[in-house]
């Protein structure tokens, strides 16, 4: 049981810091600032402990509650899909970020 859920919190904190870093990444390219990606990543980082702080010891924390959870992953999903359809940007062939309209 041990090895399933470590495979389990292995690829869920996969998805997470996909999620989190196309978030991360739009701040960044939209201010152009890396101190604005540093102070979310540090609130992120504040802020990740506290729902343990109020669980059941019974709960089981892969079903929700937690930002790396799957629960938690529709928002940021959505959250960065339309990030990403607001601004503009893209994924070019050569896997890099191409600004479709110039920012002015």
């Amino acid at each position: 049981m041990l090895i399933t859920n470590t495979i389990l919190g292995i690829f869920m904190m996969i998805v997470f810091c996909i999620l989190l870093g196309s978030i991360f990444s739009w701040l960044y390219l939209n201010t152009k600032s890396p101190w604005v990606a540093a102070l979310g990543h540090g609130s992120v980082n504040a802020v990740a402990g506290l729902p343990v702080l109020f669980f059941q010891p019974e709960f089981n924390m892969a079903l929700g509650g937690t930002l790396a959870s799957p629960v938690a992953w529709i928002g940021m999903g959505l959250l960065s899909h339309g990030l990403s359809r607001r601004s503009g940007y893209q994924c070019g062939a050569n896997q890099r970020w191409v600004v479709e309209h110039e920012h002015g």
